[in-house]
Formats: structure tokens, sequence, C-alpha cells
């Protein structure tokens, strides 16, 4: 669950459930990848998204990537751990 609610589901993109009704985001809304492999959240109420083309931190309003191009050693995540 996600924190205040709701559901993470991962797969082609990242879907949010908040109980009445889904959000879908691809990379069009700011992952660095659409095919996400991992979803964690942080003890800031953070979401963490390993994709396979590297890293996104959803903080509740937008997207912000680490790529192989800001220095991440691999661009496909395929597990965190919180």
């Amino acid at each position: 669950l996600a924190p205040g609610g709701g559901m993470w589901l991962a797969g082609g993109g990242a879907a949010f459930f908040d109980g009445d009704a889904w959000v879908t985001y691809t990379t069009r809304d700011g992952l660095a990848g659409d095919l996400v492999q991992a979803v964690a959240t942080d003890s800031q109420g953070r979401t963490w998204f390993g994709t396979d083309s590297g890293l996104s931190i959803w903080n509740g309003d937008a997207f912000f990537n680490i790529t192989a191009e800001q220095g991440l050693p691999a661009a496909d995540m395929r597990a965190l751990a919180s």
C-alpha cells in the first residue's frame, strides 16, 4: 500500500489505484522507462520505481529520474529495498 492509502501496480508503466480510480504513468509522464520491474516506498513517502532504463522517484507530484547519464552504474533496475 502507498502512504496515505492506495496501491501501486507495476509492469508496462506504473498504475496507482486510490480506491476509486486508476491513474497510469509512463515515460510520457516522466518515468525513466516504461517497463517497471520494482516498486518501493521510503520513509519520506516517496515511491521509487526500478525500470529497464533507470530509477524514477515519485514525490507525489512529479518524477525525478536517475539514469546512466546521471551516473547510475546500470540502467536495468530489477529490485529495490526499502
